[in-house]
């Protein structure tokens, strides 16, 4: 792409953006990630109407088994589940069905023998219920293919996958997946009258999906506006389709290679803002009697006697920042129950998920970047926010740990 087509690209826009109509969208301006989109799925899987019965639920079921005919049509005594031992969404049924989400919706990597993990942490003791597990991988529009990392061949044999079937793993997207059954639950609960914060959920969240993929009928001037002006800035030719795609393909790629450059400039930039801020970090750290260890994500809070049991960290984790205080069953798995209880009865109203029995999300909607530039946009140093979070927790973890050595020694 020429320099001249790439700022001609930009003035089009610019010039474009006038024909979209006013409008808000919470979830737009909310920023949701995938966290978000998980549970704002799981609240609409666990939606019961007056009849008893999961509309929602029955319909996504449905669409599992054009995939999948060994879904059961219907679920008894269903529940639904966020974070269960780390999965997205889990849809727990009776007769040891379960059907692990993994939500992929912004495109997050696989992570080493993640679905292998998944399938194992929901496996019955005496493996019962091996063939009642089902993996649904849920990603945007269906470009975003699992890997071998995450789905590995162990796995893959569990869930009777192979070269000429998916098995139970099932591969879903939110473009011809998820949207379409929205708005059929929509017209569902539109028809019953009743559940008008529901349909209002309902009406956003088709609006951001419509958006999402530029189906939105209210920007549909906008979109043959921005193609028009594409095709006449390249000087595409509609009669040689083939010729056109490699354009496209080519201008693609251009805008990502600098939106790339930018995105590391970026990165780039807070790294060093982050640095500047270690120095006084770590000498806050050693004044509370504490050690401090730096990731390329977050930083972790420990002292002698809590090394290999407990921590007190802030990090990212998928897409947003949390807070909290760890327990490790590297050592003592006795210790480690122990100590998670104790955790749990301090810190009442927190999170639960593996080995981190108190955490809060400190905002689902940012990155580690992006909330090291926030927190110096608002405070000349990040000391003082990491002072509040030391001072929040390190007591009552001296505390649990004194409590439970006593107790298992």
């Amino acid at each position: 792409m020429e320099d001249n087509e790439l700022r001609e690209l930009l003035k089009a826009e610019r010039k474009n953006r006038d024909k979209i109509p006013y409008g808000v969208d919470i979830i737009d301006e909310l920023w949701a990630n995938e966290n978000a989109h998980t549970r704002i799925l799981i609240k609409f899987l666990g939606y019961m109407n007056n009849g008893n019965t999961y509309p929602f639920l029955d319909m996504f079921l449905k669409r599992l088994r054009q995939h999948c005919p060994q879904i059961p049509e219907q679920l008894e005594h269903p529940a639904i589940q966020g974070q269960y031992d780390y999965i997205d969404a889990l849809v727990i049924g009776s007769g040891g069905y379960r059907i692990i989400i993994e939500n992929k919706i912004q495109g997050a990597i696989d992570q080493p023998k993640q679905i292998e993990r998944y399938f194992d942490s929901v496996l019955e003791p005496n493996h019962s219920n091996s063939e009642r597990i089902f993996c649904v991988y849920l990603t945007n529009d269906g470009s975003k293919e699992v890997s071998t990392e995450s789905l590995t061949p162990a796995v893959q044999e569990k869930l009777g996958f192979h070269d000429h079937s998916f098995g139970r793993f099932i591969p879903l997207n939110y473009r011809d997946d998820i949207l379409p059954l929205l708005r059929d639950f929509l017209h569902l609960v539109a028809q019953e009258g009743k559940e008008r914060v529901v349909e209002a959920a309902l009406v956003q969240y088709i609006d951001y999906l419509e958006g999402r993929f530029s189906l939105r009928a209210s920007e549909k001037e906008y979109h043959e506006a921005m193609q028009s002006d594409i095709g006449k800035i390249l000087g595409i030719d509609l009669k040689d389709p083939l010729e056109t795609w490699k354009k496209l393909q080519q201008g693609e790629q251009d805008l990502q290679n600098v939106l790339k450059e930018i995105s590391n400039h970026k990165q780039e930039i807070v790294s060093n803002l982050y640095e500047e801020q270690k120095k006084g970090i770590s000498d806050l750290a050693e004044k509370h009697r504490l050690k401090v260890a730096f990731d390329s994500n977050g930083m972790n809070f420990f002292r002698e006697s809590w090394q290999g049991k407990a921590g007190i960290s802030v990090s990212e984790y998928k897409d947003g920042m949390f807070e909290g205080v760890w327990c490790s069953s590297k050592d003592d798995p006795r210790l480690f129950e122990c100590l998670k209880k104790k955790f749990v009865e301090k810190f009442p109203g927190s999170d639960w998920a593996g080995g981190w029995p108190c955490w809060k999300w400190i905002d689902q909607s940012i990155t580690w970047d992006e909330w090291v530039a926030r927190t110096l946009q608002n405070t000349d140093e990040m000391v003082d926010v990491v002072k509040q979070l030391i001072e929040k927790y390190r007591d009552e973890v001296d505390a649990a740990i004194a409590e439970t050595s006593s107790e298992t020694s």
